[in-house]
């Protein structure tokens, strides 16, 4: 006995597993090219997933597939059984009014290899045995009735025979085939050769299927693409794949590693059939001339007639999925809580967006998530600057309030100058809120009860004080200096962010504060000659934070061509002694580094 070679051809274009067989595709003519139905003379009305495009090949010829011939014979065998013969007291195809199922009962391989006497009853097409669908929803309506679902006709179509080749679907572990009819519209004129009562439509048109009722569209297994189709259940199974980071590719292997299992099983289960023996006696009872005949390869048209779809057509009915049901998912996402929300900006898809004259047309995308790490919102932005977001946060906020939702309680991101962005989006994250200082639990810094703190207010005031500052500096003695204190306060321009002029300055000497109201002279364009003189000597060294920055804005509005001198810089002075990391140091925390104690700086009263 010998199992007779395999007589496939060199170069078939069904030989292997096809990676681009998007339009490899056992299509008949009549639905090549357009999605035309000329079943009817003259008929010229898209038919099958007309209304609503699906994905199309575009990488592979457009020349028609014959349909393996174990599924020719089978579907001959399916269209002249009795179960699709309408019984006249039901209306109803048998398949329907007996069995109650859309499937076409097909014999299990067991059966068909449970006792083989001779090598005849081991046939392999009886091993591929394809699965079939029949769908037909005319009679399962309440009236019975499909009504044409063209515009502005309400007619009453007229079954038009039963389609006259099947269309194939992808399945989780193999191919299953769609058995249609056709249905004529009798009142409809046909665009092309104006004739009335040759519109047609496939069982399965997208325009029918929406007019179903929700309990029986619901049945139908597949979603359509122009030549072919993929089953709802590997659709749900690809969706949660792309949703969970696993690519089309990887889908495809998937794919491919059960569509394959399932054909060797049935291989497998041949050959254990063959050693079985006739009978079930033992290999060993065949005659010795016995030739068996070969099981052919998963691609072979002539046998099994597999099929891999390629990752750009399952990439392309994921995105036409999605697309269809954007507004579902907006709606979905726009319902969402945001208790607690994290916001960031990836760089990583921006970089798949096609370049217009090699400049990227975003930059980044902001994404917000919620605590249970759902998606609330997703912006693609040109740049990372707040004005490119902040509508869209300010819309997150209106649909928690119009769904009834609480603003959210705490926010995280990465970058701390977010902050008064989202407290503006989310007036929430402000409420009762406030601000903890790190250094808080330190003792708490006063002024020393010797030291005086003194208002001047009048010109003289001013001015003998600032003498007597002054007198301190020996005439003699060209080397000596003094140090004083020195801060200045502007008030709020609100709507600006310019400064407006200097309102208050403070002069800190020995054992003496000095707060010195100074609005109504820079109001006039010039300080008190006192003060003059005190801010241009080089001997009187000025302390403070930030304090060369108050020297220049003084400087600008005292008299003209002023030029006081003698800043020394806190933080910068510190930095030199090792005492703190950064310039940038505010004078609390120098404070607190320095002298141990908290600098305590009231955010409600500080709004210069």
């Amino acid at each position: 006995m010998a199992l007779s070679k395999d007589s496939d051809e060199d170069g078939d274009a069904w030989d292997g597993m096809q990676p681009d067989g998007v339009g490899e595709d056992y299509m008949p003519e009549e639905e090549e090219g357009a999605d035309l139905d000329p079943g009817a003379s003259g008929s010229s009305v898209p038919c099958g997933q007309s209304g609503k495009k699906g994905p199309t090949s575009t990488s592979a010829p457009r020349g028609t597939r014959h349909l393996p011939p174990s599924v020719v014979t089978a579907f001959k065998a399916a269209l002249a059984s009795p179960l699709l013969t309408e019984k006249s007291t039901t209306h109803m195809p048998t398949l329907y009014s007996e069995h109650r199922s859309f499937w076409l009962p097909s014999p299990s391989p067991f059966f068909q290899l449970r006792v083989a006497n001779d090598a005849s009853d081991l046939n392999p097409p009886a091993l591929y045995q394809p699965r079939f669908f029949y769908w037909d929803p005319q009679p399962l309506t309440r009236d019975g009735s499909l009504y044409c679902p063209i515009s502005g006709c309400n007619a009453v179509l007229n079954r038009h025979g039963t389609l006259d080749h099947p269309r194939r679907v992808v399945g989780l572990e193999d191919l299953y085939w769609l058995i249609g009819v056709r249905c004529r519209c009798p009142d409809c004129i046909n665009p092309k050769t104006r004739k009335k009562g040759t519109v047609t439509f496939n069982s399965w048109d997208n325009r029918i299927l929406d007019s179903l009722p929700p309990s029986l569209a619901t049945f139908f297994p597949a979603r359509l693409t122009a030549r072919s189709g993929l089953d709802k259940a590997v659709l749900r199974l690809l969706c949660s794949a792309c949703g969970n980071g696993v690519g089309t590719k990887q889908f495809v292997d998937m794919l491919s590693n059960l569509h394959h299992r399932q054909h060797d099983e049935r291989h497998l289960l041949y050959l254990n059939s063959i050693f079985a023996g006739p009978g079930g006696r033992g290999i060993g009872k065949w005659p010795t001339d016995t030739i068996f005949e070969p099981f052919l390869k998963y691609s072979d048209p002539k046998g099994y007639g597999g099929f891999i779809p390629s990752s750009q057509w399952l990439r392309d009915i994921y995105d036409s999925f999605i697309e269809l049901h954007a507004s579902d998912f907006n709606q979905f996402t726009a319902m969402l809580p945001l208790d607690v929300g994290a916001l960031d900006h990836s760089h990583k898809v921006t970089k798949h967006i096609a370049l217009i004259d090699g400049v990227p047309t975003y930059t980044a995308l902001m994404s917000i998530t919620n605590q249970y790490g759902d998606i609330r919102g997703a912006y693609l932005c040109t740049s990372k600057a707040h004005s490119q977001f902040e509508p869209a946060l300010h819309s997150i906020a209106d649909s928690l309030q119009q769904y009834g939702h609480q603003l959210p309680q705490l926010f995280f991101t990465d970058n701390v100058d977010d902050a008064p962005l989202l407290k503006r989006s989310f007036p929430s994250l402000a409420e009762g809120v406030t601000p903890v200082d790190p250094n808080a639990s330190l003792p708490l810094f006063t002024i020393p009860g010797d030291v005086t703190v003194t208002l001047l207010y009048t010109t003289n005031q001013i001015e003998n004080t600032m003498k007597s500052i002054m007198d301190t500096l020996q005439v003699d003695d060209k080397d000596q200096t003094i140090v004083i204190g020195l801060d200045a306060e502007w008030n709020v321009r609100p709507g600006s962010s310019s400064l407006s002029n200097t309102a208050v300055m403070q002069v800190a000497f020995e054992k003496h504060v000095y707060v010195i109201p100074i609005a109504r002279f820079t109001a006039k364009g010039q300080l008190p000659r006192g003060i003059c003189a005190v801010l241009q000597s080089s001997r009187i060294l000025k302390v403070g934070r930030m304090v060369e920055n108050d020297l220049k804005c003084l400087a600008s509005e005292a008299r003209p061509g002023s030029v006081f001198t003698g800043a020394v810089e806190l933080a910068q002075l510190a930095k030199q002694r090792h005492l703190i990391p950064a310039a940038r140091t505010s004078l609390s925390e120098l404070v607190a580094l320095t002298l141990k104690h908290y600098l305590e700086k009231d955010q409600s009263i500080r709004v210069s």
